[in-house]
């Protein structure tokens, strides 16, 4: 793979070649993974606004049906 050494302050010393096949064996992976992430969290955020705007047009629609139903004197069948 390359020249990899140890030095004595503790650290690892690698000649450009080893590094290079290193980015090329786990960079690709690593750059891989981090899209993903970064995709899954984008869809997370758009589902969510998209469901904040389901729950509205919700909201809305139940106060329509309770305003059509009190103009109509209808009384709901659970009261």
């Amino acid at each position: 793979m390359g020249n990899w050494t140890v030095s004595d302050q503790g650290g690892v010393n690698m000649d450009i070649n080893a590094l290079s096949q290193l980015i090329g064996t786990v960079g690709f992976p690593i750059a891989v993974t981090a899209y993903l992430l970064w995709d899954s969290r984008q869809s997370r955020l758009d589902h969510k606004e998209e469901m904040d705007k389901v729950t509205t047009a919700l909201n809305n629609n139940t106060e329509a049906i309770i305003h059509l139903t009190d103009k109509m004197n209808i009384q709901s069948p659970v009261d």
